[in-house]
């Protein structure tokens, strides 16, 4: 099904629900933004392939399609990927569990649903096809 509408800009704002409740990635260079939560808003780019054609690729817009239909899918997905580098990360990023700061970035997490709390989608770079 086609939910995407292209307007003719390559770049916009838009709200997937795929990412809402995550931490909202707003600010500079996609850092957090603020204490609330993300209404799933974002900035999407889509490459253009400088061609003629004015409008996106059919693909992209399929793809964009995929993200809107299956939040649930994305969502999980990132998590699942979060999860996979989570504790490396601590360790590249010198984490220290007495430090109130080192908590506060990467606070322990019981289930998959926790790393809501510990990282966001600021962007989203729709690349050519080719």
């Amino acid at each position: 099904m086609t939910h995407f509408k292209f307007n003719g800009k390559w770049r916009r704002d838009y709200r997937f629900d795929a990412f809402k409740g995550l931490q909202s990635r707003r600010g500079s260079y996609t850092s957090a933004s603020s204490n609330e939560v993300s209404d799933g808003t974002v900035s999407l780019i889509i490459n253009d392939d400088t061609s003629e054609n004015p409008d996106p690729d059919k693909e992209q817009i399929e793809a964009l399609n995929f993200i809107i239909d299956n939040p649930s899918l994305i969502l999980n997905t990132l998590r699942k990927g979060i999860a996979s580098i989570y504790e490396d990360l601590k360790i590249r990023y010198e984490y220290e569990g007495d430090d109130e700061g080192s908590q506060e970035r990467f606070p322990p997490i019981k289930e998959l649903s926790d790393y809501d709390n510990v990282f966001g989608v600021g962007n989203i770079f729709v690349q050519l096809p080719s």
